[in-house]
């Protein structure tokens, strides 16, 4: 799901900056965070968890809830 978010970003919306971010974003999770179907015993939650923090380094904040 994350890669489609990639290349939809990429090659729908032309923001390949987002779409190299996810991508990096879900291999660093992937490292740190593994699931068992890569050989680890994270969650779906902690997963997304690594995701998000991980896209938090890469990306400034740009859009804040009102």
């Amino acid at each position: 799901m994350l890669r489609s978010l990639a290349l939809m970003l990429e090659h729908s919306f032309a923001r390949r900056d987002l779409a190299q971010a996810v991508v990096a974003a879900a291999e660093d999770a992937l490292g740190s965070h593994p699931t068992p179907d890569t050989g680890g015993s994270a969650t779906t939650g902690e997963f997304g968890d690594a995701v998000l923090a991980a896209l938090e380094t890469r990306l400034p904040v740009t859009i804040q809830a009102t």
